[in-house]
């Protein structure tokens, strides 16, 4: 988790502790998926231009371009 200061917060063990699954809306997976069929790579400036559109970030963007078929909502 992040700290109030933006900092990674660890566990007990001293490990980074994850950011927590991203949830997609049923808009943005259709959008996402839309995308997937038409093209499976996107330039950055596309994939900016994408993760703008959806209120997304171009990491989440990239990962859900990259394994698609992972999410049980796939279309």
């Amino acid at each position: 988790k992040c700290g109030d200061d933006g900092s990674l917060r660890v566990n007990g063990k001293g490990k980074k502790m994850r950011k927590p699954r991203t949830i997609y809306s049923s808009l943005q997976l259709q959008q996402l998926n839309r995308r997937f069929q038409r093209t499976q790579y996107l330039a950055l400036p596309e994939r900016a231009e994408l993760a703008a559109s959806l209120g997304l970030t171009q990491t989440q963007v990239g990962t859900r371009l990259q394994s698609p078929e992972a999410d049980p909502l796939y279309s």
